[in-house]
């Protein structure tokens, strides 16, 4: 459900269902039900005649619909009892006829009437108080219903943001494991390397830390995130030919974060060889004035790649958050070939 739709559920939920006009809604009801009667006594329609009887007649009615929307829908609809609602229901809708005949009829008439006028009568108060307890009941339900999807899209709502935080937080140690790594293997060959490597890091941790607690970042900050994580990774590395383009104005846009940097984690990793053997890692970042971006990330597959043993957490989080914040509107493909590894996502920034 888009943000739109779910706006004008609560909107409507808040109007239609106010607690504080319920007793409004209950009034229009009844006027409603019972509006020929209102407008004889302003002369509106025909004189009606011992209009005295109506207060008892709306008495009646109003017994018979509440205790079939406050009990027996309740007790027994709600439940999955049906046909229990329906046989109360029923009972409820039959004395409701008893009586009714009772306030309006004298009891002469049922010894003058023939059969089949009195048919007819007792045909016509059935019908018209089994659509008056039908009608009530058709509103609370639709009331309830309406109140549960209420519920159930905050939920949902709940559940993204809480799923969502939950998914970025994981990123976090993932990288931050394979950054100290990185690190820990330079610390052995170079100590200069290994200066710059932690001020790289620092400022990788920093964009986490400061920039990362939203929703939406700006794409240029991502790009440039990604240009740092790149040439962390490549401080230690003699052997791979790195060429990464951005092209179009990524000033302009906004963009979940760490979109990218699970696909990229998972190049270098499989592009990484045991023997030490040249490979390549290729990264393109292009968008175009309405917002269309296309990234695409291949590397190279090594003829005797490097063993790992943890790692993967990454592709399985970001295909979730991408059906999370772009719901039909991301394309990804992977392609895994013999020599080479290649995933192209195209998303559009408007969403």
């Amino acid at each position: 459900m888009t943000d739109h739709t779910t706006t004008s559920l609560k909107l409507t939920v808040g109007w239609l269902f106010n607690e504080r006009l319920r007793w409004v809604y209950h009034m229009l009801f009844w006027v409603f039900i019972y509006l020929d009667e209102f407008l004889s006594v302003f002369g509106l329609t025909e004189d009606m005649g011992s209009l005295w009887y109506v207060p008892f007649s709306l008495a009646v009615d109003m017994l018979v619909v509440y205790a079939t929307i406050y009990v027996l829908l309740p007790l027994f609809l709600m439940v999955g009892r049906v046909w229990y609602f329906i046989g109360f229901s029923l009972f409820l809708v039959l004395l409701n006829i008893t009586i009714q005949l009772l306030i309006w009829f004298p009891i002469e008439m049922f010894y003058e009437e023939t059969v089949r006028g009195l048919a007819t009568i007792i045909l016509t108060n059935f019908v018209h108080s089994a659509l008056l307890v039908g009608f009530a009941a058709g509103i609370k339900i639709f009331k309830h219903y309406i109140l549960n999807e209420s519920k159930i899209k905050k939920l949902e709502t709940d559940n993204l943001k809480t799923e969502l935080v939950y998914l970025k937080n994981q990123i976090n140690p993932h990288f931050l494991f394979n950054s100290l790594n990185n690190i820990y293997v330079l610390s052995r060959k170079d100590a200069k390397m290994t200066s710059e490597s932690i001020l790289l890091l620092s400022d990788l941790l920093r964009y986490q830390l400061y920039d990362c607690n939203k929703e939406r970042v700006n794409l240029e900050g991502e790009v440039e995130y990604l240009r740092n994580f790149l040439g962390l990774d490549q401080l230690r590395k003699d052997n791979t030919t790195l060429q990464f383009d951005v092209k179009g104005n990524v000033m302009m846009w906004q963009i979940a974060p760490y979109i990218f940097l699970p696909f990229v984690e998972n190049a270098i990793k499989h592009g990484s060889s045991a023997n030490n053997e040249k490979g390549y890692l290729k990264i393109s970042i292009e968008v175009d004035e309405k917002g269309k971006l296309d990234f695409s990330v291949e590397n190279s597959i090594p003829e005797f790649p490097l063993t790992t043993e943890t790692g993967g957490i990454g592709l399985t989080n970001v295909r979730r958050r991408l059906d999370l914040v772009y719901p039909d509107e991301y394309q990804l493909d992977i392609s895994h070939q013999k020599t080479y590894y290649r995933v192209t996502l195209s998303l559009d920034l408007n969403q």
